[in-house]
């Protein structure tokens, strides 16, 4: 193993060094930072990613609490990605967060989604932005994970991955397509 740092030890056992240094150069664009989000964002950081572009205009709120990462009483009333930045800097300091504290609208999307990306994850909840975020991520190429409905979901077991084009049960992923 090349790389010492014990952060990514146990990583480094399962994907390699070489697995270990793409992760270090991957640049991810995350949109929203709730309650798919927030645990996306740490697992990114946890796990090693280079740089996380953080993208939500929300401040935390108390009805947050029981199901966002961030959601505490401490932080109720500030930004979502700043705290998520801090969160993720004292994980992990050598990751770059670059901030986004706009509202992602269809409008805007096509500008900001940029080839810098080598992957999006799309944790937001707007349908109209959801559908050209993922538009968008198609006609530029970008690879593209998306979460679907899972409000009022209660057995994780149920939870499938896969082509939006497959799925069957998911009402959000029916009117995406």
């Amino acid at each position: 193993m090349t790389n010492q740092n014990p952060l990514f030890e146990r990583t480094q056992i399962i994907i390699g060094d070489l697995g270990i240094e793409r992760l270090e150069k991957s640049h991810v664009f995350l949109a929203g930072i709730g309650g798919v989000g927030s645990f996306t964002a740490e697992a990114l950081a946890r796990m090693g990613v280079g740089e996380i572009t953080l993208v939500d205009h929300d401040v935390v709120s108390a009805s947050n609490i029981n199901r966002q990462l961030i959601a505490l009483n401490s932080t109720v009333g500030q930004l979502k990605v700043e705290v998520m930045a801090e969160r993720i800097r004292d994980i992990n300091p050598a990751c770059k967060i670059n901030i986004i504290t706009d509202f992602l609208s269809p409008t805007t999307i096509p500008d900001v989604i940029t080839p810098d990306y080598d992957v999006i994850v799309d944790a937001i909840d707007s349908m109209a932005s959801k559908t050209k975020l993922m538009a968008t991520a198609w006609h530029k190429n970008i690879p593209i994970f998306s979460s679907m409905g899972a409000g009022g979901k209660l057995d994780p077991t149920l939870i499938r991955t896969g082509d939006i084009m497959d799925t069957s049960m998911c009402k959000l992923a029916k009117q995406l397509r």
